[in-house]
């Protein structure tokens, strides 16, 4: 009896330990993080919008981690399903770029991990689909087959000014694969609206018109319509690939998606969603985190 009694006393403990610091697992790291995440989708959370996620549904890990730049070499950040925040210089004044979102789909497509402004370690590409069923793909697109074919990527070419063309280029088998002239006719809402300067590449319609949208927000807890509902440079960066149709199983089911690789994130259209999720953040905060330290994001 008195053994039993040892070995329930070691398992109350045991929970007592594990509660708390899955509790704080699962907690903001600092108000900023929050504030940031509360903006767009805490409306989200509460079901008060249809809309897609724009971080994700909640926290998840913490971590200090190498940047020559921070205080004592080391940076705050916080993982979301969608994206890495970061604050670099906690004594910054508390603007929008407070805190940052990481350049974390150049990394993965680069095989660079920045640890510094301009200091960066070496690491395998990410053989990890950017899109679409983690499993049961044949020939995924991945972070590393984009990083290693995809021109801009590859030698920095710049494309060629396609306003007002649809998108019709594909890729297949591991890189690009031509093009598609049936996905004019069939999806001609993709048709190039901006074409970005500073990298020299092409926005679809339905990546641009997703950039550009207002939407309700909550600043200091106070809802608003904002117009634009985000500031794109911020969320996403600039563009670092062209768009690409791909043909892919998203939930065990074939369709097709349009995709386009941004510094910070990936965007996806696929004409079969519905409405308000047709174009959406791609997981790169999940795929990240796997990448960087070789266990699934908790």
């Amino acid at each position: 009896m008195q053994h039993r009694k040892s070995i329930l006393i070691f398992l109350l403990v045991m929970v007592a330990l594990v509660v708390p610091l899955a509790a704080q697992a699962a907690s903001f790291a600092d108000p900023a993080f929050e504030a940031v995440w509360q903006r767009t989708d805490e409306l989200v959370k509460q079901g008060s919008v249809a809309r897609t996620w724009l971080w994700g549904p909640g926290p998840g890990p913490s971590r200090t981690e190498p940047y020559l730049e921070s205080s004592q070499g080391q940076r705050r950040v916080q993982y979301f399903e969608k994206s890495r925040m970061e604050i670099n210089n906690p004594t910054a004044p508390r603007d929008q770029w407070y805190v940052s979102n990481g350049l974390i789909v150049q990394e993965m497509a680069s095989g660079r991990i920045q640890t510094g402004d301009a200091l960066f370690e070496p690491h395998d590409r990410a053989s990890i689909p950017v899109a679409g069923d983690l499993s049961g793909n044949v020939y995924p697109p991945t972070y590393a087959s984009f990083g290693q074919f995809e021109p801009h990527l590859q030698t920095g070419e710049r494309a060629v000014n396609l306003l007002g063309q649809p998108v019709t280029a594909i890729w297949a088998a591991d890189s690009p694969g031509g093009v598609d002239m049936d996905k004019a006719t069939q999806y001609p809402e993709t048709k190039v609206a901006f074409y970005d300067e500073t990298p020299g590449l092409n926005i679809p319609g339905v990546f641009w018109t997703f950039m550009n949208q207002p939407g309700r927000v909550l600043d200091n807890g106070q809802g608003r319509t904002a117009t634009p509902m985000f500031d794109w440079l911020y969320v996403l960066g600039h563009p670092i690939t062209e768009s690409y149709w791909t043909r892919i199983k998203v939930g065990g089911a074939e369709r097709d998606v349009l995709i386009q690789l941004y510094e910070r994130r990936v965007l996806t259209y696929t004409p079969s969603n519905p409405a308000g999720w047709k174009v959406e953040m791609g997981n790169v905060g999940q795929h990240y985190y796997q990448w960087r330290y070789g266990t699934p994001m908790p």
